[in-house]
């Protein structure tokens, strides 16, 4: 009888992670600073936006870097940052969401997927960004267009100009794409706040 229950709490588990991941849509920008032939290569400062819906909201991640929280970068690597938005908007192809990193903090690593809590962040390994955060602190709000297989997005706070192209990927891509390995050990040495005892 307990093997049965346990048989009946597994196929349970199975059907509700499959659910999830039906209703769970992610899109990927390879940032276009480096390609090889033409084509874009996986970046650390690359960005994916994750999606999932339910009957009783749609919630929306972001995972990427300090520059959309900033007007210029010069001289320095950017942080990285995952941020639930608020404020989503979707209906007739239109979208619009806001993102807030006031109070957030900004780490020296492309954060992984499914880390969203600092508390999750740091217990991963994560070490905070040599800058200080609060000069990225900042309210922006997007805007753009979607469809079956892209979500075009405009900051409108920090970029009106500018428009990415966030594509349509599997979980499987991202999972294996978006990596913290995006940057390398020595800039990632480089770019924490420990370093600052190191020298």
């Amino acid at each position: 009888m307990k093997s049965l229950l346990n048989i009946i709490l597994l196929c349970i588990c199975i059907n509700v992670n499959a659910q999830q991941d039906s209703n769970t849509q992610y899109y990927y920008y390879f940032d276009d600073t480096k390609t090889i032939n033409g084509k874009n290569q996986p970046n650390m400062c690359d960005e994916v936006i994750v999606m999932t819906f339910s009957e009783d909201a749609t919630k929306c991640y972001f995972y990427g870097t300090s520059d959309e929280f900033m007007d210029s970068r010069e001289g320095f690597l950017p942080g990285f940052i995952t941020l639930e938005a608020t404020n989503v908007m979707m209906e007739n192809g239109r979208i619009s969401l806001t993102f807030n990193s006031t109070n957030h903090n900004f780490y020296s690593q492309p954060i992984e997927l499914f880390l969203h809590t600092d508390k999750d962040i740091k217990s991963a390994g994560y070490r905070l960004w040599l800058q200080a955060a609060i000069n990225c602190w900042m309210k922006i709000d997007m805007e753009g267009t979607y469809d079956n297989s892209t979500l075009l997005l405009t900051n409108k706070t920090i970029a009106p100009n500018k428009t990415k192209v966030f594509r349509k990927v599997s979980k499987d891509f991202v999972t294996s794409t978006y990596k913290r390995t995006l940057i390398t050990k020595e800039d990632e040495s480089a770019n924490n706040k420990d370093s600052m005892f190191l020298e």
